[in-house]
């Protein structure tokens, strides 16, 4: 009906593109010979390809998907979304996908040329996460380090350090954390 009799179904064309998307051009031509159950795992297949190649690209062209990308290597549910209270998941992901309260951030939403995004606290260097998980002088800052992250990441801290804490770590370490950089923030504003 659709090709031969003029009507013109919105759906039909859809689901023709989506086929074609997914390189199954000829499709309509054969529906007689389909293994349906062959094309409905291919075509699932090949679309969650497809998200998955897209996404992994929007974020290597994002400024901010160079910070994410040191930790999430792969398209997946991250445990610490089904685990961690929704306060701390948040505080998490807003640190994961760089929408924190810091000056590198606050800055970047003013365009504030990035070496001039200082922290206001101590004044002595760029105010990003690692600069208040591990460098800031505050004594403020220097507390809540004391009482929220764990000795293993203060002890010779480095960026891998920091970002393996995101990546790898239990879900007591990641709710505190959250407390921490929900302390920080508040300091910040």
């Amino acid at each position: 009906m659709h090709e031969h009799e003029g009507y013109n179904f919105k759906w039909f064309n859809y689901v023709k593109s989506v086929f074609n998307d997914c390189g199954f051009c000829e499709i309509n031509n054969v529906l007689e010979q389909v293994d349906y159950n062959y094309i409905k795992t291919n075509v699932r297949q090949r679309l969650q390809d497809q998200f998955i190649q897209k996404w992994f690209s929007d974020i290597n062209n994002s400024s901010r998907g160079e910070f994410y990308l040191h930790f999430k290597e792969e398209f997946c549910l991250e445990p610490y979304l089904l685990k961690l209270r929704r306060g701390h998941r948040v505080n998490i992901c807003k640190l994961r996908v760089c929408n924190t309260k810091f000056p590198i951030e606050t800055g970047r939403w003013r365009n504030v040329p990035r070496n001039e995004r200082i922290c206001p606290l101590c004044k002595a260097g760029l105010g990003d996460v690692y600069h208040y998980i591990c460098i800031c002088t505050n004594y403020k800052v220097k507390d809540l380090r004391g009482k929220f992250i764990p000795p293993y990441y203060l002890k010779y801290p480095n960026v891998k350090k920091v970002l393996g804490m995101l990546k790898y770590c239990n879900n007591n370490v990641l709710s505190k954390l959250s407390i921490f950089i929900q302390k920080v923030e508040k300091m910040l504003v």
